[in-house]
């Protein structure tokens, strides 16, 4: 499939996590590293192994799902992580959106979670989203956006001409 490129999108979105959220991982961080010096220093070569493993997770955490992507096109919709942490459908093949409101409590954190009700949701942040329900998908998807009622109308609006 041949990428549009950002001037051929209808809507396009991205979004960070909160500040805070990367200061806590810069200092989970320097304490992995911080104690994977003193254990190496102790000798004990199973313990600097695990804190080395510690700060490759860390960093791939801060490079894989550093901000939230999600773009309407004339044809399709695109929305995640980097890849391989994104998803994709025709607009075609969307049965239905609604706004929907992405609760810590559901999710138990930010990402790519699996919530309590049966959905998955890419997110930065508790706040408004929307649902996806998507003929090309096993579960509805749900997506942290800032505008969703707007995004809803945007993307059944696009999907209308191809009912015809």
């Amino acid at each position: 499939m041949e990428r549009m490129g950002p001037e051929d999108d209808v809507y396009r979105q991205i979004q960070y996590y909160p500040v805070w959220i990367y200061l806590m991982l810069a200092a989970l961080l320097v304490m992995f590293i911080v104690v994977a010096i003193v254990v190496d220093v102790a000798g004990s070569a199973a313990a600097t192994v695990g804190m080395i493993f510690g700060v490759v997770v860390v960093v791939g955490a801060l490079i894989f799902f550093w901000r939230l992507t999600f773009i309407i096109t004339p044809t399709r919709v695109d929305f995640g992580f980097v890849r391989p942490f994104r998803k994709s459908f025709s607009l075609a093949s969307i049965e239905s959106c609604e706004p929907y409101e992405l609760k810590f409590s559901n999710y138990g954190g930010y990402g790519w979670r699996w919530g309590l009700d049966g959905t998955s949701a890419l997110n930065t942040r508790s706040g408004p989203g929307i649902k996806i329900v998507s003929g090309e998908a096993k579960r509805p998807y749900v997506v942290a956006v800032e505008e969703p009622e707007r995004v809803c109308e945007m993307l059944l609006a696009a999907k209308a001409p191809l009912r015809s």
